[in-house]
């Protein structure tokens, strides 16, 4: 019997709650646009109804709120993802550089959630790829370049967001909140090909991993 445990319905998972977080993005992004409008007609002292006012508050926070929810399950289930993927390795009797503990700690941990991340994904890639596509070198090489893409667009998304919130918490005037609104739209601009990048990138280290799982499962059939 295999070792090495199915990763489909985790990754499946990752790429369903990424979608849904895109879907928010493009949501923030015009609920924004709004705000930004309403706070417009404020300084020009242009007429604003309590009705608008109020539509308008409730709408960014139940906005905030729900993105808040399914960012932070996007962000469990691609930990259990990646977890999965990175430990199959070890299942599978590959040597892997970090211990496997190492696939979760190393997101929580400054300043080497800065890079152990990037390098347990590459290692997972590669690893991985060396069991499945043997001597397909191109695949291999086209895959760990586009995981330097992820991981920079991951990056500058975290340091946004960042940007965004400190905007957010030291609003003391209408001006503030049109430049916090202006910096949320920057935000989710990043996030959107962020999250698109991360979906793709499952998506290709899923495949690999689903030809290997069934080409054991396969061995171990026979």
């Amino acid at each position: 019997m295999s070792l090495i445990r199915d990763n489909q319905y985790r990754a499946r998972q990752v790429r369903w709650l990424l979608k849904i977080i895109i879907l928010f993005n493009v949501l923030i992004i015009i609920f924004d646009i709004k705000e930004l409008s309403l706070l417009s007609s404020l300084q020009s002292h242009l007429p604003v109804t309590a009705y608008e006012a109020v539509a308008n508050d409730t709408r960014q926070a139940l906005t905030g709120i729900f993105y808040f929810i399914v960012a932070l399950c996007s962000g469990i289930a691609f930990l259990r993802w990646f977890y999965r993927a990175y430990v199959n390795l070890s299942r599978a009797g590959i040597t892997t550089r970090y211990p496997v503990k190492y696939a979760i700690i190393s997101f929580f941990i400054p300043p080497i959630n800065f890079y152990f991340p990037y390098r347990i994904m590459c290692e997972i890639w590669r690893k991985t790829s060396d069991v499945v596509l043997k001597n397909e070198f191109k695949k291999e090489q086209s895959g760990l370049k586009f995981l330097s893409g992820w991981w920079v667009l991951w990056l500058i998304s975290i340091f946004m967001a960042i940007v965004y919130f400190y905007a957010a918490i030291t609003v003391e005037n209408i001006q503030d909140l049109k430049m916090a609104s202006l910096k949320n739209i920057a935000s989710s601009l990043i996030d959107i090909p962020a999250a698109v990048v991360t979906i793709i990138l499952v998506g290709k280290v899923g495949k690999v991993e689903s030809r290997w799982y069934s080409a054991i499962n396969k061995k171990d059939n026979i």
